[in-house]
């Protein structure tokens, strides 16, 4: 089993402490298996690059092969990073590789512990999968992607939807990224707009190709905690691959019914918020007004509500709770951000 990581760096507030942490913890809880993880840091100085590749000697992170390439432009969006990854995919990886996407989530934010908290657990989640699938679980035959937070969700286009591991950490076989078309994005796109990455893994998944590991963050993490949250993703994972073949079909389509049902519902959501794309065509990043030097500042500086985004999605059950009949209905999130990404009240 071969698996190479792609592991998006930004900087920001507090990006290369976090990376470094996320790193170990992958290091520390990834089954014994061929592994190599290609660093893409924007924003480092020279000196960041040598403290941050210095400081995963000291934590004794040995993966099979760590390269670090790093661009000094400023760069929130994670697509640079997949175009990589993309590139990588259709040149040079093995049909029967599998490619792992994460990133330094948080490094935005003074405060970033809540998303530790989602990113730790994501990564412990990838890692317990991960663990199964090197044991001989079956259904790696029978999925393609895998990742924790399967979201159902409008992350960038008003009023489409898309499917996505919320926070986005997944690792997919090669063969399916290969099938992917990474969606076009502008230049100012590519590099402020982080949510058009998330997109990326769903654009033809549903819930027969993309298996949902985990709906709920570890609270506790102390080491004794993460432990057993892995060994219990494990045993929930275990019991469902042991389940029939049958069953396991009836959940995905159980799934996917709920996922056309919440498309549906999303439909005639977006109906109602017309101002939102109609706000988008006419004061967006690349529209003609914002050529304008004064016009541009006067929406950035004055009215930030000028090209902020709707950004709806629904969390879904996982594959286990599924099959386990526990009721856990997709919950519903709403949040408005602005051109940057950043939640607005």
């Amino acid at each position: 089993m071969k698996l190479t990581i792609f592991f998006h760096l930004f900087k920001g507030q507090s990006g290369i402490p976090l990376s470094i942490d996320y790193i170990k913890l992958l290091y520390k809880f990834i089954p014994n298996i061929s592994v190599g993880i290609k660093i893409y840091s924007y924003a480092l100085s020279n000196e960041d690059v040598d403290f941050f590749r210095n400081q995963l000697v000291i934590a004794d992170v040995n993966f099979l092969d760590i390269s670090i390439e790093s661009e000094s432009k400023q760069c929130e969006s994670e697509i640079p990073t997949l175009r990589q990854l993309q590139n990588y995919v259709k040149n040079l990886a093995l049909d029967d590789e599998y490619i792992m996407y994460i990133h330094s989530k948080g490094a935005s934010y003074d405060d970033p512990s809540q998303s530790k908290s989602i990113a730790n657990s994501s990564i412990l989640a990838i890692c317990a999968m991960l663990q199964e699938l090197d044991a001989g679980s079956p259904i790696q035959d029978e999925y393609e992607c895998f990742g924790p937070f399967l979201s159902l969700g409008v992350f960038r286009r008003y009023g489409y939807m898309s499917l996505a591991y919320s926070g986005n950490f997944w690792f997919a076989k090669a063969s399916y990224l290969n099938s992917l078309s990474f969606p076009a994005a502008p230049l100012i796109d590519a590099y402020f707009n982080r949510h058009l990455a998330e997109e990326f893994i769903g654009l033809k998944g549903d819930a027969s190709l993309m298996f949902n590991i985990l709906d709920e963050s570890l609270l506790d993490q102390d080491e004794l905690a993460q432990d057993q949250f892995v060994k219990n993703l494990r045993r929930q994972i275990r019991l469902f691959s042991l389940s029939s073949k049958m069953d396991r079909s009836l959940v995905n389509s159980k799934l996917n019914s709920q996922i056309k049902a919440l498309s549906t519902q999303q439909s005639l959501y977006s109906k109602g918020r017309f101002f939102w794309g109609l706000r988008r065509q006419l004061f967006g990043n690349a529209s003609f007004l914002r050529r304008l030097k004064l016009f541009s500042y006067l929406l950035d500086v004055m009215f930030r509500w000028h090209s902020c985004e709707l950004y709806r999605f629904y969390i879904l059950p996982t594959h286990w709770s599924v099959l386990a009949g526990i009721p856990n209905i997709g919950r519903t999130i709403d949040m408005t951000v602005d051109q940057n990404g950043v939640m607005l009240p």
